[in-house]
């Protein structure tokens, strides 16, 4: 039975090795009691109103698919954050949801999965002298290469292969060339790779399944069928799906939005906390069938103006990053672009994002069956997120299936 639908798509990453990650990091810069978990809510709220500012609206309005990392955002501002003071300091705090510095720097502490990579890295012009080891010794627990090099064709390469090996080489180039005046680029790259928990067999595939795309055009794509395998729960009339993954504790989660409803307008009413709490009450229904479609996309983000826009002014205007640099030089934030890959198949899931953020000089009876169905044959938003704490590594809206 075909049901035209719209829906958020997101899978979880329950951190099962996080006792071990931090005592591998005993003596990072931040405060005992720091955890993640404890800035979790935090990072799920900043990818809900990062995703409906005009970064991601621009091209969704162009028709194009948009996917987003709150993870790796949030991580690499609380990286160049450790070398901000004065408003810039305090904007960011407001903005990202953190008491301080040390508060914020506790998203360090995330990782130890199997299937989830994160890399971070600084690179310096060497025309501009060297960091600073006070700033070394804060930004410890991000576990940062640091290079110094001259910012030239060689240097742009070089980044360029960081971050192919980073994502696994789902992202192969992130610049096309290293402007000599740009200070440093600080660097974050998250990677996840998943499969299925329960294999889709030969009987469940439909090559000629039907998606609708956001101009109304009916395209021919592979459609993944699933009967009794999954989860769910609803919200705000939405109906919501939960398919687990193999490894880690990882799950797809996929929101309808009632028909006639667009992916974004079903967003522009979710914050995080109402998400996290809806995930949480996921239940196992008498019957439940789903359809989740094969999909690849990449997507570029300019992340500068929407963070000026949600309140994180002085970073680019009047920037107070003056910790980073040895020789205390102020230096301001000129630009941040997020770039994002994912592809969902038969098989599982990949998604990588690198987050480049770039500091120049400053300035800048009977019952009744409880039966459900989630047949993702329209455009749809997804994400992929920690089940246990809520954070969304990536979300993003599909609006057509194709290369």
């Amino acid at each position: 039975m075909k049901r035209g639908i719209a829906i958020l798509l997101l899978a979880g990453l329950m951190l099962t090795a996080c006792q071990k990650q931090e005592e591998q990091v005993s003596d990072i810069p931040v405060t005992e009691a720091a955890s993640y978990k404890e800035i979790a809510p935090s990072v799920t709220d900043l990818g809900f109103r990062w995703i409906k500012q005009k970064g991601c609206r621009t091209q969704l309005d162009s028709g194009q698919n948009v996917m987003v990392s709150p993870l790796s955002l949030y991580a690499d501002l609380a990286m160049a954050m450790n070398g901000a003071e004065g408003d810039t300091l305090a904007e960011a705090l407001d903005v990202m949801g953190a008491e301080d510095v040390s508060q914020m720097s506790a998203i360090s502490l995330y990782g130890g999965l199997k299937t989830v990579k994160i890399s971070n890295s600084i690179w310096v012009n060497e025309s501009y002298g060297v960091l600073d080891p006070d700033f070394v010794g804060r930004i410890h627990s991000f576990r940062a290469e640091a290079a110094s090099r001259a910012f030239n064709e060689k240097t742009c390469k070089e980044i360029n292969q960081w971050v192919e090996k980073s994502t696994n080489g789902m992202i192969k180039e992130l610049l096309k060339e290293l402007d000599p005046n740009e200070v440093m680029h600080l660097l974050n790259a998250v990677c996840f790779e998943g499969t299925w928990n329960v294999p889709y067999e030969d009987y469940a595939i439909d090559e000629e399944a039907i998606f609708t795309n956001c101009a109304g055009v009916e395209q021919t794509i592979t459609g993944l069928n699933s009967w009794d395998d999954g989860r769910y729960f609803s919200l705000l009339g939405a109906d919501c799906l939960v398919k687990d993954y193999a490894d880690d504790g990882l799950a797809f989660v996929a929101m309808l939005p009632p028909e006639g409803t667009s992916p974004m307008e079903l967003l522009d009413q979710v914050d995080g906390q109402q998400f996290t709490e809806a995930l949480t009450s996921a239940y196992v229904p008498d019957s439940l069938v789903s359809m989740i479609p094969e999909f690849k996309f990449d997507c570029t983000i300019d992340v500068g103006q929407d963070l000026q826009d949600l309140g994180m002014k002085s970073a680019f205007e009047k920037a107070e990053f003056t910790k980073i640099l040895k020789s205390g030089d102020a230096l301001a934030i000129s630009a941040i672009t997020q770039k994002t890959h994912i592809e969902l198949d038969r098989r599982g899931t990949k998604a990588a994002a690198v987050t480049d953020i770039v500091l120049t000089e400053g300035v800048a009876e009977i019952e009744e069956q409880d039966v459900k169905e989630v047949i993702l044959d329209r455009p749809f938003a997804f994400a992929i997120v920690d089940l246990e704490s809520g954070i969304p590594l990536f979300l993003g809206i599909v609006q057509t299936i194709g290369e």
